[in-house]
């Protein structure tokens, strides 16, 4: 929540300007106050910038992916290395 002090006008956006004013009164959401200016803007640019995360995060997912397989073993390493015994243990020599 915030409360306007001043607001200088805005002719592009269609707003007028809000004149001093005392410091106490009711309270507007701040995306008003803060935002007031936003008109909006090419729907591509949205697209765009949403493919642009997508591509962040699938690199982002492929690395990690890449990072463990390459913290895994050999699966030779893995077989050659099993505490695994034949069964029945061999005889101790005489």
């Amino acid at each position: 929540m915030g409360m306007p002090v001043f607001l200088p006008p805005s002719p592009p956006a269609g707003r007028a300007g809000v004149p001093v004013g005392p410091r106490s009164g009711a309270m507007r959401a701040d995306t008003f106050l803060l935002q007031r200016e936003a008109t909006g803007g090419p729907g591509w640019l949205e697209a765009v910038a949403y493919a642009a995360v997508a591509a962040v995060v699938a690199v982002w997912l492929a690395l990690v992916a890449w990072a463990l397989g390459l913290a895994e073993p050999p699966r030779a390493v893995r077989e050659s290395t099993s505490l695994r015994r034949a069964w029945p243990p061999p005889a101790a020599p005489v």
